[in-house]
C-alpha cells in the first residue's frame, strides 16, 4: 500500500524517499500540535470554568446535603456536555 504512492495519478512530481519522509515528518509534527493545543483548550478553558463553579458553589454551602447536591448537578452537566459534544463529533 505505502510502495503504492508513487503511483498516484495526482502526483505531479516524483520526491525523493527522504524529502517524503521528512514530509511525513513534518505533518506529523503539526499533528501533534493540534492535538495538543486542543488537549490544552479542553483542560484550561472549559474543565477550569467548571472547577471555578464548584469551588464557587461549595463556599456558599451550608450543609453537606447542599454539598452533595450540588455535585450531582455538576457531574451530570459535565456529562452532558461530553454526550453533547460526542453527538456533534458523530454529525461531523
Amino acid at each position: 500500500m505505502i510502495d503504492d504512492i508513487d503511483n498516484l495519478p495526482l502526483e505531479k512530481e516524483k520526491l525523493p524517499a527522504t524529502a517524503r519522509r521528512h514530509r511525513l515528518q513534518l505533518l506529523r509534527a503539526w499533528l501533534l500540535h493540534f492535538v495538543s493545543s486542543v488537549d490544552n483548550y479542553i483542560m484550561e478553558c472549559v474543565l477550569e470554568s467548571s472547577h471555578i463553579r464548584l469551588d464557587l458553589q461549595l463556599e456558599n454551602a451550608i450543609h453537606l446535603g447542599q454539598i452533595i447536591d450540588r455535585l450531582l448537578i455538576i457531574i451530570i452537566e459535565n456529562n452532558l456536555f461530553i454526550i453533547k459534544f460526542e453527538m456533534l463529533l458523530i454529525d461531523i
